[in-house]
């Protein structure tokens, strides 16, 4: 069961405005005997090894000026009285910032570490820095760093519950592969599936023949053969995406699955949380967690090692990048009659001459469809693009210019003021721990929405604005180089319609929609000038 956290929408950094101008900071330090990742090291060894830690980051960083050190050396997660002394110092203001190893080491649960970090420290200004994690709640994003702690959680105990199981003999996972049925409680839990197995054994045989994995794929397809999204769908009803015809990858998947020799493999990833990011590594086939013989298998290990073999020894080149290549606007266009993903292909003209064209086919995949197929050309198309473009970019030079003289003015210095206050209001009052917490969670929600309107009114009419940052460096739209790369950072989708019209969804229009409402009130009034002057009177 996976666990759940509550986590909002934090929206960022903790970090007030001004934080980098602060010389020094009040900082607890915490260890603690305790963490739900230990597994070699005992209480006094970890206990040494944070504190080493902590010691050498105060070296390093001095601005953080140690008031005193916390340590909770009882091993058992219930007993937690150094850090409950901590949280009464923090809501007294005795510290600034809070120092450990790890939120690992923090709480004796997975949901009240991120309490305690996302809605105690966080609104109140307190700065989180967990050495080991590379986190810094100054610095980096809060949210993301909690969701990913609960996802590293998750996998933990997920890790231990398939650890069990597989010392049991008992498979980890009821995900089997294609071929076979999982039966709960079954001796055996796997069994092969008389309807699909003649598929897989189908499958080595042609990799034997050397066919290639796309050649396969679609044999399969024209042959009427379930993919494993659709089998999944017929045997257990789930939810399952995928498409009815098969893919060169599945196929690829099915052919480096050692399952179907009878061995129960796991283990073959795993999960690395490095410099706060969560990575997926392959792990050696020397170190997978393997049960021989654990089922019936489909094939015998010669075939099995020989198509493994072949597949490696063939070169696959992936045209999906090369078509990317040739086309950076791939599944960029969209019809804007029914939606669907445009097409680029190469037609002939009644001159003979082949030219480029944007095509809606969904009719020719979607029976149901009302939309007619129709094409446009795709030259006449780009220089409509960059049209739009040319279009965006002088609005955004055009707010650039307008924003030294609204932010020097009266009211915004007034309005920015207002929201400051009201910020530091909601933010005084989180600290109180006699709040219920239905009372802290609505103190909250409020902090977060007067917080996220500061941020956004001081970033909206500065060169930090998303969109007025982007579109300010472009350069001329008339002889921009359009690469997939770029293409991605620019656009959201084009919309394209039977009579040739388009219509651009570009990337930060929030952004622009925000600072366009104060932009039509100095067009109202007759230039920024005009303007200040009235809302200063």
């Amino acid at each position: 069961m996976p666990v759940k956290v509550e986590l909002l929408r934090l929206g960022g950094t903790s970090a007030p405005a001004n934080w980098k101008e602060k010389k020094s900071f009040r900082t607890a330090v915490y260890i603690s005997a305790s963490r739900w990742d230990q597994t070699v090291e005992d209480s006094s060894q970890l206990l040494s090894r944070q504190s080493e830690l902590c010691r050498a980051f105060l070296r390093e960083h001095r601005e953080f000026k140690k008031v005193e050190t916390y340590a909770d050396r009882n091993s058992s997660r219930e007993t937690n009285r150094e850090w409950n002394r901590l949280l009464d110092d923090v809501e007294c203001r005795k510290v600034d910032a809070v120092l450990v190893t790890s939120i690992a080491q923090i709480e004796a649960s997975c949901g009240m570490a991120c309490y305690h970090v996302g809605r105690f420290f966080y609104p109140a200004g307190i700065r989180f820095v967990a050495v080991e994690d590379g986190f810094d709640s100054y610095q980096d994003d809060l949210e993301l760093y909690l969701k990913r702690y609960a996802n590293r959680y998750a996998s933990f105990l997920g890790a231990q519950r398939h650890e069990r199981r597989f010392n049991r003999n008992k498979v980890t996972s009821v995900s089997v592969p294609y071929g076979y049925i999982y039966v709960a409680g079954g001796t055996p839990e796997i069994v092969i599936d008389e309807e699909t197995a003649p598929f897989v054994k189908e499958l080595f045989a042609l990799a034997l023949q050397h066919t290639t994995v796309t050649e396969m794929a679609r044999h399969m397809t024209e042959i009427g053969a379930p993919t494993p999204a659709a089998r999944r769908r017929a045997l257990y009803g789930q939810k399952v995406s995928g498409s009815e015809y098969w893919k060169s990858s599945v196929v690829k998947t099915i052919l480096k699955n050692p399952c179907y020799t009878g061995d129960y493999v796991t283990g073959r990833t795993k999960e690395r949380f490095l410099d706060g990011v969560n990575h997926f590594e392959n792990v050696p086939c020397e170190d997978w967690l393997v049960i021989k013989n654990h089922h019936e298998p489909l094939i015998d290990r010669e075939t099995y090692e020989k198509s493994i073999s072949i597949m490696d020894s063939r070169r696959f080149e992936n045209h999906r990048d090369k078509a990317s290549a040739q086309n950076p606007f791939r599944n960029m266009f969209v019809c804007g009659h029914c939606g669907s993903v445009m097409t680029c292909n190469r037609a002939g003209s009644k001159s003979g001459r082949a030219y480029a064209r944007i095509r809606c086919d969904a009719i020719r995949f979607n029976k149901e469809s009302r939309c007619e197929a129709y094409d446009v050309r795709m030259d006449e198309t780009i220089t409509k693009l960059r049209g739009e473009l040319a279009a965006e970019i002088c609005k955004a030079n055009e707010a650039a210019s307008l924003f030294p003289q609204m932010v020097g003015s009266a009211w915004y210095q007034e309005t920015l003021s207002q929201l400051k206050a009201r910020n530091s209001t909601a933010a005084a009052k989180i600290l109180d721990r006699s709040l219920t917490k239905r009372e802290r969670d609505d103190l909250y929600k409020e902090l977060l929405r007067q917080k996220e309107k500061l941020q956004n009114f001081e970033t909206a009419f500065s060169l930090d604005n998303p969109w007025v940052s982007l579109f300010t460096g472009i350069g001329d739209a008339a002889t921009i180089e359009f690469d997939r790369q770029q293409v991605r950072a620019i656009f959201q989708k084009i919309e394209i319609y039977r009579n040739g019209e388009i219509k651009v969804h570009f990337v930060h229009e929030e952004w622009r929609a925000y600072i366009d409402v104060y932009l039509a009130k100095v067009g109202e009034k007759g230039g920024v000038d005009k303007w200040v002057d009235e809302t200063e009177q």
